[in-house]
């Protein structure tokens, strides 16, 4: 149950940097 509020912490920044690839390459 611990892991489980880390773990959400890493998806929401994995999104956020995929985000940021993604407008990089946009522009």
């Amino acid at each position: 149950m611990k892991e489980n509020k880390k773990s959400k912490k890493r998806r929401i920044f994995q999104v956020f940097l995929l985000m940021i690839c993604s407008a990089i390459l946009y522009v």
